[in-house]
């Protein structure tokens, strides 16, 4: 340690570990996949993109109680972009346990 109270360049602090009981629904989605992103399972424009598609799926819930059976051929291709983003995610992690 110098006289900075430094050990190899790094600061030294003190921290008291916990543990809370948490129910996973609690989780915000984008705060899942920015945890994904950054302990390398998935890559940031992944991350960005889950995120969006999360965003809209919330939105389409919205909108499909507002207004039921309005245009259906945005919605179709919406869902065939989120299912090979999907796609992408798998292999991502499966990359990722390899």
């Amino acid at each position: 340690m110098d006289e900075l109270g430094k050990v190899a360049n790094k600061e030294i602090v003190a921290a008291v570990k916990t543990r809370i009981n948490l129910d996973i629904s609690k989780v915000r989605f984008d705060s899942k996949a920015r945890a994904a992103e950054s302990l390398g399972i998935i890559d940031t424009g992944l991350a960005d993109e889950l995120i969006a598609f999360y965003s809209a799926r919330n939105l389409i819930h919205i909108h499909a109680e507002l207004g039921r059976g309005a245009d259906w051929e945005w919605k179709v291709e919406f869902a065939r972009q989120a299912y090979w983003r999907l796609q992408k995610f798998k292999q991502q992690v499966l990359d990722w346990q390899a």
